[in-house]
């Protein structure tokens, strides 16, 4: 006997339900690793050290493409023959992924190395913080091919039917991390470059946590040998992934240039307050992600499937979820913006104003943001790859012209 329609969505809704709060929660430790980095590099290391952890963020948005791309386009086409009940197809893209990371990771950090000094000069235009840059600059590079591999697997624990373990392994880890900062850069001294051991660290402790936890519950990630067929997975995995790799590489370009910009029209207080400002997309993720990330696995397999009817209940309850999320932190930091601010110590009464005065204007974009990156991982999905670039780009680069001529006369 068949299920109503009715049913059939209340059950979609339900499993929907089901991933939200888990992928909430991770996107809320994933932001958390930064938000408390930054806050903590701040309070320990004072206000040029944050200055400089920002400058160099262009180069951690980077690493985050390579396993954005890998990790969504990868668990995205897994889902997919998930969904067709094709395993070892599914298997297959699995391994491949984690192989394509391990070289991602390697040649990031090679290209890094071999194009160090024109890369400092280009992301740190303030020469009296090369020292500290550099620091950081070499140990993000070091740490890199791990971060890549251990971040793309991840992505692929929800669609295992694991999202709870996704969960804890990155709250464990960015527990971890926030400890070890501590530990690194004021017990051990070790400056700035603490900061990213920390987080090292923090990931290393939640893939030891995330294979105790896969065996403990039995949880098996489809694990198949890579064949012929490779470079037809390696497009197909491109193709999901691109769009979401792309807008973090565009939020690196917007990144650097909104740097430059600061520190050529605000000078000192303008590198503080920037930084201040663009930790409001911390927060913001834990809502526009978390909610996005539930709703990509579902969409996948039910894309396999060929059931378009369930891909718009579950698009339609997403786009709720954005929009309710949207409105409730945009009126919290229109209504509060002095409280992030105090988190930082940031005395100047010239940076606080202008910081807070950044905030809100930032705030007003959140509710707009979500619901493009929800129809750019739905248009992913859908295989509409034209539109998902579309959006990438328009929203990571379309606010740069526009900043150049308010800075310029206004």
């Amino acid at each position: 006997m068949k299920r109503s329609i009715l049913d059939l969505d209340s059950i979609l809704i339900k499993k929907y339900k089901q991933y939200l709060l888990p992928s909430i929660l991770t996107s809320l430790a994933l932001a958390l690793n930064e938000f408390a980095d930054y806050m903590i590099i701040s309070n320990l290391l004072g206000e040029q050290a944050f200055a400089t952890a920002n400058l160099a963020a262009p180069l951690c948005l980077g690493i985050a493409a390579c396993y954005m791309l890998l990790g969504s386009g990868g668990s995205g086409c897994y889902s997919v023959f998930l969904g067709r009940w094709e395993k070892q197809k599914a298997g297959s893209v699995f391994r491949l992924s984690v192989y394509l990371a391990w070289i991602f990771g390697i040649v990031y950090m090679a290209v890094g190395f071999i194009f160090r000094d024109a890369l400092t000069n280009i992301l740190c235009p303030d020469r009296s913080l090369v020292t500290y840059f550099s620091e950081y600059y070499v140990t993000v590079l070091l740490t890199a091919p791990f971060i890549v591999a251990m971040l793309t697997t991840i992505w692929f624990l929800p669609p295992s039917g694991a999202p709870v373990i996704a969960t804890v392994v990155n709250i464990v880890s960015n527990v971890v991390n926030i400890i070890m900062d501590f530990v690194y850069m004021k017990g051990l001294d070790l400056g700035i470059r603490g900061s990213v051991l920390a987080t090292f660290t923090g990931y290393v402790v939640g893939m030891l946590v995330m294979l105790v936890l896969l065996k403990k519950h039995n949880v098996r990630i489809a694990n198949s040998p890579v064949g012929s067929d490779a470079a037809t997975l390696f497009t197909k995995i491109f193709r999901l992934g691109a769009s979401v790799a792309l807008l973090q590489v565009c939020f690196a370009v917007r990144y650097s240039i909104g740097n430059q910009l600061a520190i050529r029209y605000a000078g000192q207080d303008g590198i503080i307050a920037f930084p201040l400002c663009l930790q409001t997309f911390s927060i913001a993720s834990i809502f526009i992600l978390g909610t996005a990330d539930a709703a990509q696995p579902i969409l996948a397999m039910l894309n396999g499937q060929m059931d378009h009817q369930g891909e718009a209940q579950v698009l339609k309850r997403s786009l709720f979820f954005q929009v309710i999320f949207g409105l409730g932190l945009v009126g919290v930091l229109e209504l509060f913006p002095g409280v992030l601010v105090s988190l930082y110590r940031i005395t100047g009464p010239d940076t606080i104003a202008m910081a807070i005065k950044g905030v809100r204007i930032f705030a007003l974009t959140y509710i707009t943001r979500g619901v493009c990156i929800q129809f750019m991982r739905f248009f992913l999905v859908a295989r509409k790859t034209r539109y998902a670039l579309l959006i990438s780009l328009f929203d990571g680069l379309g606010v740069i012209p526009a900043g150049f001529i308010l800075c310029e006369f206004f």
